[in-house]
């Protein structure tokens, strides 16, 4: 029986690092299945300030593997992990990391943005199971830029609603 290896080269997914109101501050494309330890990884090397929250939908064991690995670093910068809201109400954890237990750190910022920015990237799944990673790069760069473009037009836009009829052409431009 021959034994099938991993075809290295495509990407198994992408790894967002999103702020509270929904903006992408960064990504990785993985090359293998994404685990705890690459997401406390992602954190430690993406933020030469570590946050206060990190949000993640198995913050339980992110939590875990992190106390096991850096307990001192992230006791000195008081880092939590709390789940987001959508995992939170199938999630078995202990209620120390459920966000509505922890309002005191969650106050102000939408829990859910990592589970937003992931559903939004869920239509290029198709594509990036087919794309080298260096083509899916360049898709994804401007995927997010176009999102953050967007948000931001939103965020210091005076008008309710999506866009509200504000041309956005000056702004991309």
């Amino acid at each position: 029986m021959q034994q099938r290896l991993p075809k290295f080269g495509l990407t198994q997914g992408v790894f967002n690092v999103v702020y509270p109101k929904v903006i992408t501050l960064g990504f990785r494309c993985l090359f293998r299945a994404e685990s705890v330890g690459e997401a406390l990884s992602i954190v430690l090397e993406r933020f030469p300030k570590l946050p206060k929250v990190v949000v993640y939908d198995v913050a339980c064991k992110l939590d875990k593997n992190a106390l096991r690995r850096v307990r001192p670093l992230l006791r000195k910068h008081g880092v939590r992990c709390i789940l987001d809201r959508p995992h939170s109400i199938t999630d078995g954890c202990s209620p120390v990391y459920m966000p509505d237990e922890s309002l005191g750190a969650t106050a102000g910022f939408a829990t859910q943005s990592p589970e937003v920015s992931r559903s939004i990237a869920v239509g290029n799944r198709t594509s990036l199971a087919y794309m080298a990673p260096a083509t899916y790069m360049v898709k994804k760069m401007v995927q997010v830029a176009m999102m953050n473009v967007r948000k931001i037009q939103r965020l210091y836009s005076d008008k309710a609603g999506e866009n509200h009829h504000v041309p956005l052409a000056p702004f991309y431009h």
